[in-house]
């Protein structure tokens, strides 16, 4: 549970938020339409090939972010989750084709990418029983392709940890505004900033969304009214 005057972990409280935000999205349209899946919900796919034969199982499981270990930018920390692993003996998979325990080859991938993608870094690892921070920067484009032929995404927020602990500091947020500047948000402290300032943040949640239409079950930007002028939402019917 969050508790005031704690400090709590941004991520997880992202979840929650999307978790709690579920049922309030819902009364918006069609008692049936489930927005937080349609906007950031994707499918990562796992494939086991076979040495031997060269079968191959895919596993396929919906996500609402993706957690990355911290890498030189975004796009190397990508490539290297998407990277092929051989399996160890510990780990030795039964194949479906030729029936023998075999060191398989696992490989992750981004099977259907979401409208809203977010990016986490896992900047807190364990080390010698205490939980300590990766600090390193992490570069993040303007804009980034998930994978060949894949809609681009356009960078819209981040949010940075200031400190040195998971359970001490302090975060803040960029956000890329209708009017395409961006701003710091810092407790009840907004300001204007370029971006070059938001790209040398030491983020810990990137936010990008797509830069095409919308997919099917979405509300298209175009249709979609301002909810701070109290207009209605144009909700396509469901499918």
């Amino acid at each position: 549970p969050f508790r005031l005057g704690r400090q709590e972990d941004a991520h997880e409280l992202l979840r929650a938020l999307l978790d709690a935000a579920e049922p309030g999205f819902k009364k918006l349209g069609d008692g049936d339409a489930a927005l937080v899946p349609a906007l950031f919900g994707g499918t990562q796919s796992s494939t086991l090939s076979c040495p031997s034969c060269k079968f191959e199982s895919v596993s396929k499981e919906p996500f609402l972010d993706l957690s990355l270990e911290p890498d030189a930018s975004i796009k190397a920390a990508l490539a290297a989750w998407q990277k092929a692993e051989v399996l160890d003996k510990a780990n030795a998979w039964r194949c479906g084709g030729c029936g023998r325990a075999v060191r398989a080859t696992k490989r992750l991938g981004v099977e259907a990418a979401p409208e809203v993608l977010v990016v986490h870094l896992k900047r807190f690892g364990e080390a010698f029983r205490v939980i300590r921070k990766i600090a390193r920067h992490v570069a993040f484009e303007p804009r980034l392709e998930v994978k060949k032929g894949a809609p681009s995404y356009l960078l819209r927020g981040v949010v940075a940890h200031h400190g040195r602990a998971m359970r001490a500091g302090h975060y803040t947020a960029y956000g890329r505004g209708r009017d395409d500047k961006w701003r710091h948000f810092d407790d009840d402290d907004v300001r204007l900033v370029p971006e070059a300032t938001v790209l040398r943040a030491q983020a810990y949640l990137v936010f990008y969304a797509r830069d095409d239409d919308a997919p099917p079950g979405v509300v298209p930007r175009e249709r979609a009214k301002s909810l701070d002028a109290g207009d209605a939402v144009d909700l396509p019917p469901p499918p």
